[in-house]
């Protein structure tokens, strides 16, 4: 007896299940242009919502549809549409502040990876709530670090002024410090709800 010759079944992912991360990714490209123009008074300084909606995007999206999203923004803003808090075009590199611009997309990955990592070991809701954390944490790491790197670049090459390490963090890093706790404790917050709310329509 012969067998009959069976041949492999391809399955063919729907175009609506493949347009899903460019429609997400599009979508958080928005919300962060919006959020560079919602500024916070405060009694030191304003502060925007950049930053937290870019971490979330990580978190919430995963590594590649925020990196990609982020990506988008970037592009958005460097062709003139005024989504930076500056407004938008090629004249953005030339500011202090580009740097962090130029780290979105990659603080946005590595939020997304760490929490992709950390969420393969960790299930329940306690442990998912430290995963969140340690995530913003780390994707506030990596964009601060691109941010401080350019400020050194921007104030030693075009403003021609010599900056101390000690004198970069004053100016870029630690008077943030206390907003960035505030925000990533609202971006952990806000991320159970959004699962929450997902999982109940699942």
């Amino acid at each position: 007896m012969y067998e009959a010759h069976k041949t492999p079944v391809k399955t063919i992912a729907s175009p609506k299940r493949n347009a899903r991360p460019l429609v997400q990714a599009a979508l958080f490209a928005v919300l962060v242009g919006v959020g560079a123009h919602i500024r916070i008074p405060t009694p030191l300084m304003p502060f925007t919502l950049q930053t937290p909606i870019v971490l979330m995007g990580g978190i919430l999206l995963g590594p590649r549809t925020g990196a990609l999203a982020l990506s988008l923004y970037l592009l958005l803003g460097l062709i003139g549409l005024p989504v930076f808090t500056s407004g938008g075009g090629l004249q953005a590199v030339m500011t202090p502040t580009f740097g962090f611009l130029l780290g979105f997309p990659f603080a946005a990955w590595v939020s997304g990876r760490v929490n992709e990592l950390l969420r393969t070991k960790h299930t329940a809701l306690k442990a998912g709530a430290l995963a969140d954390g340690a995530s913003y944490l780390a994707g506030a790491c990596v964009l601060y670090t691109a941010g401080l790197a350019y400020l050194w670049f921007y104030l030693a090459w075009v403003a021609g002024k010599d900056v101390a390490f000690g004198q970069l963090l004053k100016i870029g890093l630690i008077p943030f410090l206390p907003f960035e706790c505030l925000k990533g404790a609202a971006v952990v917050a806000l991320c159970r709800v959004i699962r929450l709310r997902v999982q109940k329509r699942a």
